[in-house]
C-alpha cells in the first residue's frame, strides 16, 4: 500500500468503519512506515482533543445583544465612509472627466511615438546605399590630406598666383 492511499484511510480506520481486509493492509503498512504512523498518532491526538471540548452555553440575551451591536456597527461604518480617491478640491463627479482626459493623453503620446517609429523606418528604407557608405567613412573625409588633394584647391592656388 502506498502512503497516499494509507493517509486517505486513516480516519475510517480510527472510526472502525474500514473493511477488515483493508484494515489489515493498513496495519501492515503502518508497521513499516514511520511517517504514516506519525500521521495516525496526530489524528488520534486531534480526535481526543475534540472529545474533551465542551460547548459553551451563550448567555440568554446573546442573540439580541449581537444583533443590536451589529446594527450599531453598520450605522457607524456608513457614517465613517470616505471616498476612496479624492484629489484636494476635486469634486467626485469630475473624476471620470479627468480619467478620460488622462486616457486620451496617454493614447496620444503612444500614437505619436508610433508615428515617429514609422517615420524612422521609412527614412531607413529610402536612404541610398551611397549615403550609408559615406556616413561610415565620415572620419576619412575629416582627414586633411583628402581635403588638400581636391582638384578645386589647385584651381584656387592658380587664381591666387595670378592675382599676386
Amino acid at each position: 500500500m502506498r502512503c497516499r492511499n494509507a493517509k486517505g484511510l486513516l480516519a475510517l480506520f480510527l472510526d472502525g468503519k474500514l473493511e477488515e481486509r483493508r484494515s489489515q493492509e493498513l496495519k501492515v503498512h503502518l508497521n513499516k512506515c514511520p511517517a504514516c504512523s506519525k500521521e495516525l498518532g496526530l489524528l488520534k491526538e486531534t480526535w481526543n482533543l475534540l472529545g474533551e471540548w465542551k460547548p459553551i452555553a451563550p448567555s440568554p440575551n446573546f442573540k439580541a445583544a449581537f444583533w443590536r451591536r451589529a446594527s450599531q456597527g453598520e450605522e457607524t461604518i456608513v457614517a465613517e465612509r470616505k471616498p476612496v480617491f479624492v484629489l484636494p478640491g476635486l469634486r467626485p463627479r469630475l473624476v471620470p472627466v479627468f480619467a478620460t482626459l488622462t486616457a486620451i493623453f496617454i493614447i496620444s503620446v503612444y500614437l505619436a511615438h508610433l508615428s515617429t517609429v514609422k517615420d524612422l523606418q521609412q527614412l531607413a528604407l529610402t536612404t541610398k546605399n551611397e549615403d550609408i557608405i559615406m556616413l561610415r567613412e565620415l572620419d576619412l573625409a575629416e582627414d586633411l590630406e583628402i581635403i588638400q588633394n581636391l582638384p578645386i584647391l589647385e584651381d584656387l592656388e592658380a587664381i591666387d598666383s595670378i592675382q599676386s
